[in-house]
């Protein structure tokens, strides 16, 4: 069992060693808020340090992780939101703060609604996550490269 200050170290040596890496998702432990804002301030350059079990798309934990650092990058889950105005308000007020807005699918229950893929692009996020493809997954994916092909980016 490691301290925070030991996951810390390990990650920032992980990113050193592997540059490749480039993004750590629910690094430290969700209400350990001073760890989080030491690990984005050690490694925020070097990666993707992601709230989720930290913010829970919630406007007032996401201003918290802004404010005081803890991330620069927020993992959006609609439905953990409660509603869509809800997701939206913690994607501007992670916006605000110069976070990266990352969309996700919800594990568990999933259907073939594509809804996400528009989310993401209409907030502009840096990135999408579908899992792995499988059977309800598949509908985002294909529905992800039309959207592409649709506003001219290439795949």
């Amino acid at each position: 069992s490691l301290t925070s200050s030991e996951m810390i170290d390990l990650y920032v040596g992980l990113l050193e060693k592997h540059p490749a890496i480039r993004s750590i998702e629910d690094g430290l432990a969700e209400d350990d808020w001073e760890s989080w804002s030491q690990f984005c301030k050690r490694a925020g350059d070097k990666c993707l340090i992601v709230g989720d079990d930290l913010t829970v798309t919630n406007t007032d934990r996401v201003s918290r992780a802004v404010e005081s650092g803890a991330i620069n990058a927020l993992l959006v889950k609609p439905n953990q939101a409660g509603t869509l105005s809800q997701a939206v308000e913690a994607i501007k007020t992670a916006r605000a703060g110069g976070c990266e807005i990352v969309v996700s699918h919800r594990g568990g229950g999933e259907t073939n609604d594509t809804f996400i893929v528009d989310l993401a692009i209409a907030s502009d996020a840096a990135y999408i996550k579908c899992g792995i493809t499988r059977g309800e997954r598949v509908a985002k994916y294909n529905y992800l490269m039309k959207a592409a092909a649709d506003l001219g980016m290439t795949s």
